[in-house]
């Protein structure tokens, strides 16, 4: 009982403010994925994907991570030709299986450089694109403001 009590003033301070400052996302993003891609590739293998990996159906990883991106693509409700954003998107994977199922224009953003930088190594086609951005920034940007048919996040 005494744990939680201790605890409490920081609980109620996480709730009602948003610890996802620009300058701490940006620290953090340095401190976890800037490093290298070099141990994601090992660590991740071909799907370069870990959140949230869906396993119905699945015998593997790279077979449940994209079960996932199959799943996210069928709730999209997409028709060819549309333009998506993905936010925070990873290494780019998602937003390739996006282009290449649905026909559609993708934009990737993160605010990892290694990160796109690798996407635009690997993935990179018309209509496929990654951008080094703050998703914030890059939704409050006029240029890109209501531009988007469907935005999806994979957390």
């Amino acid at each position: 009982y005494i744990v939680p009590l201790l605890n409490l003033p920081t609980d109620l301070a996480g709730y009602m403010t948003n610890q996802q400052t620009r300058e701490r996302s940006t620290r953090v993003t340095k401190e976890h994925y800037d490093a290298g891609n070099d141990l994601y590739e090992v660590m991740l293998g071909p799907s370069m994907s870990y959140t949230c990996a869906y396993w119905k159906g699945a015998e593997n990883l790279d077979q449940a991570q994209t079960n996932k991106f199959n799943l996210i693509f069928r709730k999209l409700e997409s028709s060819p030709g549309m333009k998506v954003a993905d936010l925070g998107m990873g290494w780019g994977t998602a937003a390739k299986y996006m282009h290449e199922n649905g026909q559609l224009d993708v934009t990737g953003v993160s605010l990892s450089e290694q990160q796109v930088k690798w996407a635009t190594e690997h993935l990179s086609a018309p209509g496929l694109r990654f951008i080094w951005s703050d998703y914030r920034d890059h939704c409050e940007d006029p240029q890109y403001m209501g531009t988007y048919d469907r935005i999806y996040s994979i957390g």
